[in-house]
This record gives C-alpha cells, structure tokens and sequence, in this order.
C-alpha cells in the first residue's frame, strides 16, 4: 500500500514542510501479487475534464498539536480546522496489461454549527453511495472510449411508508432509522448539531447489468438482468417504539432483460412475503453471550 497526494480530490491537508504535514489530495494505492493497481480515492481519473468519482468523502478536522494539518491555519483551537478525508473509495482498478474498471459515487451533504456557533455552519459528507461501476475499459481511454459493461444502482429513501415525498419533523418516524434532528440545511437558522454525524437516507432498490451494444441504433448500452430489492422495517427487540426499528430485506426478485421480452426468474422471499419462495430466511434468535 502507498500514500500518495496531490489528487483533486476535495482533501484540505497542510502542504509537506521540514518533513510536517499530510499533503493536499491523500489517496491510496494498493499493489496485489499479479501487478493489479487498486486506487482509493483519486477522485479526478486520468483523462476526466469536469466527471469526478466522488469517492472522497470529508470532514472538518482540528490539528490540536503543531505539526498537525490545520494547526496553522488558526491562533485558536476552533479556527484550526482543515476539510479532510475521512472516507476514501476505490475509483480505479488496472491491471497490467492497461485493462481497468472504474467505480462512481454520490455524495450525501449535511451542515453542523461548528464550534457550536449556530450562526457558522459548516458543510461535510455524511455519507453516500455507490452508483455505477463500469467494465472493460482502457486506463488510457477512459474518457473515449466506451465501457464493455455497466453495472447502475438505484437508491430510494430509507422510508417504506405509503407516502415519502418529503421528510419533515412531522414525517420523520416514516424513517426510523435516519436521525432528523441532526439534519441541518445550509440556511437552517436553529441547527441543533455540534458536530459530524454520519448516515445515509437511502436504500438500495435495484441493480441492473448492462452491456455497450453496437447492434442497437444508434450504439447504446442494452439492458442484461435486473436485480430488485424489496426492505421493511422490523422492530428488532420489541420495546414499543421506533429506536430499534431495523430496515431488513424482504424480497429478491430478479428479471433476464438480454434479447427480448423480460424473463421472470425465480425470486427470493421472505417467509413473511406472499411471493413465491425459493430460499428460507435465516430464523431470528435472542441474543445471547455465554461467559464461563
């Protein structure tokens, strides 16, 4: 594994000096046996003009000790902060023969009042989601040419109600699982955060494969399986309110969409589900730790 810097990348570290300091743009990159390169977080591929991965998520960081990005920048502890990664996704894989895939992101923003200041809000990344990874590309054409296959996802919010246009304090137990009181807009004027919290209001849905077909007019990608993903909430321990609520897959059904009509496969199924099912769920047990 190698530390490299200078990615465009969202990372606010301090510039190197006297042997101090992390470096603007951290990334990873790790070396398997076979000369396969797995990158983290590079953000900005080669060849990109405005596409970005967004496979660098941040946050504000305080250097409370010299030497330590941020410490610098700022006389007082509250004004020594500096926008780093906490969060560094794989966005490019390549072998040595200059084969590569590249994976893609979407960044979920929220605001916290720094230094309890609600009058100073600051942005970071609460958390995200992958939505597409792209296959059987060139490392030097990854911006040209086209990708051999696709694989897209799709994401709807973590609310299973019979209506989620909007989250609000009045629809909040909609999402049981997602903790409104620290979502914070921009301008929000009463934010009650002091501090990062991290999470998602998003749940996977679907995933479909695809393949680039040069059959189709004009050139497209054409659409192979579909994989789609039913959840509901169960109240894990039984207390009574939705603190515990715990969002767990239901259904599994997935659809043949290469050459012609869609073809319904089998599909998995909870016992609870009236589809049909062709796998038990595994059974649900208390909790228990034996100590001797």
């Amino acid at each position: 594994m190698v530390h490299e810097t200078g990615a465009d990348n969202g990372d606010d570290g301090d510039d190197k000096s006297a042997g101090k300091g992390d470096g603007k743009g951290e990334h990873w990159k790790v070396t398997t046996g076979d000369g396969t390169t797995y990158t983290f977080g590079l953000n900005k591929l080669p060849g990109a003009g405005t596409e970005r991965t967004e496979s660098v998520w941040t946050v504000p960081v305080f250097g409370d000790d010299s030497g330590e990005p941020g410490y610098s920048s700022g006389g007082a502890f509250g004004d020594r902060a500096k926008k780093q990664a906490w969060r560094w996704n794989l966005d490019l894989v390549q072998d040595v023969h200059g084969n590569a895939s590249t994976y893609w992101y979407a960044k979920e923003l929220n605001h916290y009042a720094k230094n309890g200041d609600k009058n100073k809000l600051v942005d970071y990344v609460r958390g995200g989601h992958p939505t597409e990874i792209r296959y059987g590309q060139r490392a030097d054409a990854l911006f040209t040419g086209k990708p051999a296959a696709r694989v897209v996802f799709s994401y709807e919010e973590r609310c299973t109600a019979a209506t989620c246009r909007e989250l609000t304090k009045d629809t909040a137990d909609n999402w049981p699982d997602v903790p409104f009181d620290s979502i914070c807009a921009a301008t929000a004027k009463d934010c009650l955060s002091t501090g990062p919290n991290f999470f998602t209001r998003k749940r996977l849905v679907k995933v479909e494969t695809q393949s680039w077909s040069t059959a189709a007019e004009p050139d497209a990608f054409r659409p192979v399986d579909s994989y789609a993903f039913t959840q509901e909430f169960f109240d894990g321990q039984d207390i009574g309110n939705s603190s515990d609520q715990v969002l767990t897959l239901t259904k599994l059904h997935r659809t043949g969409l290469n050459g012609g009509p869609a073809v319904e496969l089998p599909r998995w199924a909870s016992p609870t589900s009236s589809a049909p099912t062709v796998s038990k769920a595994a059974p649900s047990r208390a909790a228990r730790t034996s100590c001797r």
